[in-house]
């Protein structure tokens, strides 16, 4: 197949076309196993830290009527990346393209297409632990005057493990459950050990 100049292959038969994005199709295990395997922070951590991670963890700092949100609030970048703030504010064309992506992608789950108020700032605060707690910075970062960090402590997980745990935390929430975090991961190294 012979794709357009504005489509990228995501996966073997799986292509994304930015010049169409209202109807692309979302392939939700697909874009998870991608966000949990792009680094936070323009990937320049000494620690493995993902997007999944990051989404994961910020699931069990809201309340649960909002983890569903908290979860998939950035599975958008499976197919955009994680461009760095700094660099988002330099480039609108970007930016309109990401914000159309995440339009598309929030529906394609069923949510409002516009990201909540609630979880944009749990979200800017869970950047201040992510800020102390994965880079130990304590530079000030203008765009977080005003929040505090999220009472959870921060944990890192392989790629592998992320995308399970990621899994298993988005088929129990769709279904109504709050499966606590030890939990999910006491599931993931079962399953592991036993294959």
């Amino acid at each position: 197949m012979r794709l357009p100049k504005t489509a990228m292959t995501i996966s073997d038969g799986y292509y994304f076309d930015y010049a169409d994005i209202p109807n692309q199709e979302f392939k939700i295990r697909i874009l998870i196993k991608i966000i949990c395997r792009i680094g936070r922070y323009g990937n320049v951590l000494d620690i493995p830290y993902t997007v999944g991670n990051h989404s994961l963890m910020l699931s069990y700092a809201v309340p649960f009527r909002l983890a569903l949100e908290a979860l998939v609030h950035d599975l958008h970048e499976g197919i955009m990346g994680d461009m760095i703030g700094p660099l988002k504010q330099l480039c609108p064309d970007y930016k309109a393209i990401e914000n159309e992506t995440e339009k598309y992608c929030r529906l394609s789950l069923g949510l409002a297409p516009i990201i909540s108020e609630e979880i944009k700032i749990a979200d800017k605060c869970m950047s201040l632990n992510e800020k102390f707690q994965i880079l130990n910075s304590s530079d000030s970062w203008d765009y977080l005057d005003g929040y505090e960090p999220l009472d959870i402590g921060l944990i890192h997980l392989d790629n592998d493990t992320c995308y399970k745990a990621f899994l298993l935390r988005f088929e129990s929430l769709r279904i109504g459950m709050d499966v606590p975090l030890v939990e999910i991961l006491e599931q993931v190294n079962i399953a592991e050990n036993t294959q």
